[in-house]
């Protein structure tokens, strides 16, 4: 269940674990497409033992994801730019 109000979505996201359950409602709602393309070059990667790395193409909300990252991305640049920063030089100019 989503949270319902303010109050509801601070106490889940005070949560670690437990909120997993309201972000994966949440990416079924806005992304219902649970199947995602892998890179066969990523998809063939093992671990040590044999076990594939990735286990499936399944996940909900991918899509958004990949904007939501991208969005962070953009005020990343946006925010290192305002403060005179590089992505290599955490000092202050």
């Amino acid at each position: 269940m989503l949270p319902q109000n303010q109050k509801e979505l601070s106490e889940t996201m005070a949560l670690t674990y437990a909120a997993s359950a309201m972000w994966n409602r949440l990416f079924q709602l806005i992304d219902g497409n649970k199947y995602f393309d892998i890179p066969a070059s990523i998809k063939n990667t093992k671990y040590l033992n044999g076990q594939p790395v990735i286990q499936d193409n399944t996940v909900y909300g991918s899509a958004f994801i990949k904007t939501l990252f991208e969005a962070l991305e953009t005020q990343s640049k946006q925010a290192s730019h305002d403060h005179s920063r590089n992505r290599c030089d955490s000092t202050p100019k």
